[in-house]
């Protein structure tokens, strides 16, 4: 089994919920503009969010830096100089990253199948397995296998997960691609149990903390039904014969090299074990 490779991109790259409502808008707006309206409004809330869980001297000083630069980028941001102003929203985001210590973002190479150990504890925590069938009518299959611990509970109410697909940077809001995806599973199928039949991805986010609004969560079960959309199970031999969840869905999308990004509940704003694990991206080369 090959073991994924992970590259720790800081604490906080937590997912957001962005929209843009257009009737608020009086006139057309440039890529340049409408990229310095996102950085802005991710790194406002980002900041107010952060200040509720940090106490310690060195990581005030980190946001108080990352609020300097936002005020720098706003002043730039109201003379329409958006270039300068996107610069220092930037700037802010990575004192942002480096306020805690522990990594909270991580990106896995994946080939065939493999395991990542998020926790530092010897176990693996999170197990994939991708087959593609290379034809162009069926779909890629993931297998996946998480810890309760990961998705924060070992019940439907509690455990969630969502996911997109991206281009370009790590987890950047300018690559998210939310069209020409097909993504289902045998639950998702079923009309009852959604309208249309597909497993939705996030389209948007606003702060760095929180789960997306939009998008399906991979873990869900009908009142009324019995079986939902992953199955909990007590011992899995995969990730250490820890307690989690298992289950498996297919996707079909255009040609073209993505990231797989996971997305994962952070409601407790913890830093022991898979508290501090927010997500994760493979990376995935869809083939004509």
């Amino acid at each position: 089994m090959k073991k994924l490779s992970a590259v720790f991109l800081g604490i906080l790259l937590i997912t957001f919920s962005l929209t843009l409502n257009p009737m608020e808008l009086s006139y057309a707006i440039s890529p340049l503009e409408e990229k310095a309206i996102l950085k802005k409004e991710l790194v406002e809330n980002s900041i107010a969010d952060i200040l509720d869980m940090v106490a310690d001297e060195k990581s005030v000083k980190k946001i108080e830096k990352a609020q300097k630069q936002f005020e720098k980028g706003n002043l730039y941001f109201d003379e329409g100089n958006f270039k300068k102003a996107v610069k220092h929203y930037d700037k802010a985001l990575k004192q942002i990253q480096k306020t805690l210590n522990e990594p909270h973002m991580k990106k896995m190479k994946i080939v065939d199948e493999g395991a990542g150990d998020f926790t530092g504890d010897g176990l693996d925590d999170v197990y994939l397995k991708i087959t593609n069938p290379g034809k162009p009518n069926k779909g890629i299959k993931v297998d996946f296998k998480i810890t309760d611990a990961c998705v924060n509970g070992a019940t439907y109410e509690d455990a969630g997960m969502k996911m997109a697909f991206s281009t370009g940077k790590f987890l950047t809001p300018e690559g998210l691609v939310d069209e020409g995806f097909e993504i289902t599973n045998e639950w998702f199928k079923k009309k009852k149990n959604d309208d249309n039949k597909q497993i939705d991805p996030f389209t948007h986010y606003t702060t760095l903390f929180m789960l997306p609004e939009s998008g399906d969560d991979l873990i869900q079960k009908k009142i009324d039904s019995k079986e939902g959309s992953f199955e909990h199970n007590e011992i899995i031999s995969e990730i250490g014969d820890q307690t989690g969840w298992e289950g498996s869905f297919e996707f079909k999308g255009p040609a073209g090299d993505y990231k797989m990004n996971f997305f994962l509940p952070h409601s407790d704003f913890g830093v022991d074990g898979c508290d501090n694990l927010a997500g994760f991206a493979v990376d995935m080369t869809i083939k004509s």
